[in-house]
């Protein structure tokens, strides 16, 4: 195997208890040539000193903070620039790697010619896990248009991300999308390598975007950017998403005005679940 370096960036706020579990997650991949930038957003709790404990342990961490929080998307652009790897990926602090991560990434990549990779997901709810996005193929721009096919993790080369401008510090939500979006505008097509890789972590009691209003302003956000993109079809379907990340049935005129064949089937499926469960 290649022994190019794949910096890791993680940015973090105020979760030195979960930070632990995503740094352990990198050092016990089985592909060796990796380097990890904690990517500390202003955190006023133990982060500091939990960071400070792992660079003084492993040669190949490194620490990074804003004084001031700024934002994920800053803390992940300050792991972008400063990353040495050949290769990069992100994973935020309170999800984690699984041990061949890494490994089958640059295995396909150096296999294969794609501006960037991800792979499946594994959610894990506590008392269950189930897994997503693990439809293997290519992802070219317009199927991307309808839907965050990618979710929220890529795997690419680090000059590809910074000459993209590494993610756009102004939206408050949406901007993984926003960034695979301008990543397929200008290097073309991705791929998803199918396999579920990244353990995504819903059990805890830390708060997500997904709860706050900052996902109407990033819904927004992403619409006013991307509008020279967008057809009518991609607009219904991105609302439909939308609605379904604030976990909102839709209105009997919205069902009218949104659906379409394209999104019938998972809208439904969403709609019978919430009327069933709430």
């Amino acid at each position: 195997m290649t022994k190019k370096l794949v910096s890791v960036y993680i940015a973090t706020h105020n979760r030195a208890k979960l930070l632990e579990r995503a740094i352990n997650s990198v050092i016990n991949q089985d592909y060796q040539y990796i380097e990890i930038l904690i990517c500390d957003d202003g955190s006023t709790d133990d982060t500091v000193e939990l960071a400070a404990d792992y660079a003084n342990k492993f040669g190949n961490i490194i620490y990074l903070r804003n004084e001031i929080a700024q934002g994920a998307c800053s803390a992940r652009n300050l792991g972008i620039n400063n990353a040495n790897g050949e290769f990069i990926t992100g994973l935020d602090d309170d999800d984690e790697f699984c041990v061949d991560r890494i490994s089958k990434f640059v295995t396909f990549f150096e296999r294969n010619n794609y501006s960037f990779l991800s792979s499946g997901i594994i959610y894990d709810y506590g008392k269950h896990k189930k897994e997503g996005y693990t439809q293997k193929g290519e992802i070219k721009l317009d199927k991307l248009l309808y839907n965050n096919i990618v979710g929220s993790q890529v795997f690419t080369k680090t000059s590809t991300l910074r000459n993209i401008g590494g993610f756009d510090e102004s939206f408050k939500a949406w901007q993984d999308y926003d960034t695979w979006i301008r990543l397929s505008l200008n290097y073309g097509v991705g791929f998803n390598i199918g396999n579920a890789t990244y353990v995504q972590h819903l059990e805890h009691e830390y708060g997500r975007i997904t709860t706050s209003n900052k996902l109407d302003i990033g819904y927004n956000q992403f619409l006013k950017k991307h509008k020279s993109l967008l057809n009518e079809k991609n607009k219904k379907s991105l609302y439909v998403n939308y609605k379904m990340a604030k976990g909102e049935a839709l209105t009997l005129s919205e069902l009218y005005k949104y659906m379409y064949l394209g999104n019938l089937v998972s809208l439904s499926k969403f709609q019978i679940k919430k009327y069933l469960y709430n």
